[in-house]
């Protein structure tokens, strides 16, 4: 019986990771540190201006990012209700993170766009490191 390729559910950051690497032909801690910087910089930046709600991280073809205040109130306790109490709590102001799709994002995922896949090429091993490997 033939071997399938198994389906992945998730795509994980070190997936994106070796992916990146591979297709860049850059090194995997310099993606990783890349990557840790922009992930680190989206929620900051938010957060330094979620007050302003005009604020938004935008990125052409990709989507944009902003916040949304959403006021407190009150509410019952879900523990309380399963027993027959209604005890009310407080659920404090919070903001809560948007993300908005861009068109060059929704065109690909719905196939509305044909995009040539990356490919991924494993890395070429020079003949100075197979010789320094025989030895």
């Amino acid at each position: 019986m033939a071997k399938t390729k198994e389906v992945k559910n998730v795509v994980t950051k070190t997936d994106i990771i070796t992916d990146v690497a591979t297709i860049t032909e850059m090194k995997k801690c310099d993606v990783e540190k890349v990557l840790n910087a922009f992930f680190n910089y989206i929620p900051m930046t938010l957060s330094e201006n979620k007050e302003n709600e005009k604020f938004k991280i935008q990125i052409m073809g990709f989507g944009s990012f902003k916040t949304s205040f959403v006021p407190g109130r009150t509410g019952l306790n879900p523990i309380e209700k399963k027993k027959g109490n209604d005890v009310e709590i407080t659920i404090p102001d919070s903001y809560r993170t948007l993300f908005s799709a861009g068109q060059n994002m929704k065109d690909i995922v719905n196939d509305k766009v044909e995009v040539e896949k990356p490919k991924k090429e494993e890395k070429k091993v020079s003949k100075a490191k197979k010789s320094s490997k025989k030895k």
